[in-house]
This record gives structure tokens, C-alpha cells and sequence, in this order.
């Protein structure tokens, strides 16, 4: 999942498609919004994490460096802590970083869930 700012979007449109969630950060995209699709999110995950070892409760997020990004995170992992979730806090860091920490390896699916990127 990720969402991102779109300069194409009308201001009070959240457009949804199957690589993410799209609207102008502080109009469509409100710490509402954000919480409601991270919650859905974690909902889908949850089955997943509890069939397997606890360690795999684990979340990874990244962001870019716009203005909107730090609270847009802050949204994204205090409402998957709330689901009981592990958070993998990345930081900034380029945009194929979050994909690429997600598993290629039977190892590292036994440490992670799943990856969200802020991209606002």
C-alpha cells in the first residue's frame, strides 16, 4: 500500500487504484483518510501475521521528503501499533527501498508483514 500526492487530483478527490491511494495531502488526504486505509490495510494483514510466528508482525514504512510526510507517518504507525503491529520505521528513503525490504527470502518473511510508502 502507499499514498501519494498527485498534482492531477481535484482537491477533495481520493483516487484509489490498485497501486495505491492518491489525493492532495491536508485536502483529500486527511489524518482520517489515512487512518481508515491503514486500518483496512491491517485488517487484510492481520489473518496473514497471526498464521505465522509473532516476529512477522512486522510493518516496514517509508517516506519521501515532502512536508506532509511526517504526519502522514505518524497516522500510518500509530494506527498499525493500535491493530498490534510492529513498525519498521525507514525514514526517507527512495522510493523502490520499501519493495525491495519486503520478502524475497523465506528469512525475511518470517520478519515481516508487509511495506507501506508515504509518498506525499
Amino acid at each position: 500500500m502507499w499514498l501519494a500526492w498527485s498534482p492531477h487530483s481535484p482537491a477533495h478527490d481520493v483516487q484509489e487504484s490498485v497501486s495505491g491511494v492518491r489525493g492532495i495531502a491536508g485536502a483529500s488526504i486527511t489524518k482520517d483518510n489515512v487512518a481508515r486505509y491503514v486500518a483496512a490495510f491491517a485488517s487484510l494483514l492481520r489473518p496473514t501475521a497471526a498464521a505465522t510466528s509473532a516476529s512477522s508482525n512486522t510493518v516496514v514504512v517509508g517516506r519521501d521528503s515532502r512536508v506532509s510526510g511526517p504526519w502522514i507517518q505518524e497516522v500510518v504507525v500509530s494506527t498499525l501499533t493500535s491493530w498490534g503491529f510492529n513498525v519498521l520505521l525507514l525514514g526517507i528513503v527512495p522510493t523502490p527501498t520499501v519493495s525491495e525490504c519486503l520478502p524475497p527470502s523465506p528469512e525475511l518473511l518470517q520478519r515481516l508483514s508487509m511495506g507501506i510508502d508515504v509518498w506525499c
